[in-house]
């Protein structure tokens, strides 16, 4: 039986990577036909605008939200380790970003980049370009939970094949429940992004009261008025 499982789980993967495949390969081809190249029409493309106010509503900064968008788009529809996998892109890209521009690549950079494309960063020193660009350390955090779940389109399939295995007099009930428990496992990894999105808020206040206290201990001229306005900005 866990042979059996496994192997639907990996048959599934297979199977939603290469019909993601397909889909942007026709809706480049039926953009191509309007005058859409760059960017060109995918599915991530939609799914950045869909999810957008999803994106900004758990806390992450706007410049990310299409990005991030694009991300739970892909977990939802398709898989999470398709999605762990592209957001894994946008960090090893924000790492070299923060190496080329804190000149730490081991190589005389004058750090001149500029934003190319749909979002992508051109890094002249190097002659590179980081494809998808960057993300924040605030949208990551949020964006690690968000993605954190198997609740996904190809999940209901493994769901209805394992489940519907081991109890074959209960797949009708399975079947009628699989679509809200999709839902509700969504819901979770999102209300779970949004208590990660809370928790960073409050590190990054604890860090500025830690150096504001530091700063007051030394010099002894920092008052409570001017040390809460500053908090709060």
């Amino acid at each position: 039986m866990s042979i059996k499982l496994v192997a639907n789980i990996a048959v599934n993967l297979i199977a939603f990577i290469a019909i993601l495949g397909f889909v942007n390969a026709t809706l480049a081809w039926m953009g191509h036909r309007v005058g859409l190249f760059n960017p060109e029409l995918s599915f991530e493309l939609i799914c950045s605008y869909i999810f957008w106010p999803l994106s900004f509503l758990m806390g992450v900064d706007t410049d990310d939200c299409r990005k991030v968008a694009k991300l739970i788009g892909i977990k939802t529809f398709i898989n999470e380790f398709v999605a762990y996998s592209a957001l894994g892109v946008y960090i090893e890209n924000t790492a070299n970003f923060t190496r080329y521009i804190n000149n730490e690549t081991g190589l005389l950079t004058t750090g001149q980049w500029s934003w190319v494309n749909d979002g992508d960063i051109r890094l002249y020193d190097l002659n590179a370009t980081l494809v998808g660009g960057i993300i924040s350390d605030r949208s990551k955090v949020i964006t690690t939970y968000a993605l954190c779940g198997f609740s996904n389109i190809g999940s209901i399939g493994v769901m209805l094949g394992a489940l519907g295995a081991m109890a074959p007099s209960r797949k009708s009930d399975l079947t009628k429940i699989v679509v809200r428990a999709m839902i509700a496992g969504n819901v979770a990894c999102f209300m779970t992004a949004c208590i990660a999105e809370y928790s960073e808020l409050t590190t990054e206040i604890d860090r500025h009261k830690l150096i504001f206290s530091s700063v007051k201990g030394k010099s002894g001229n920092v008052n409570e008025d001017e040390e809460d306005t500053k908090i709060k900005e």
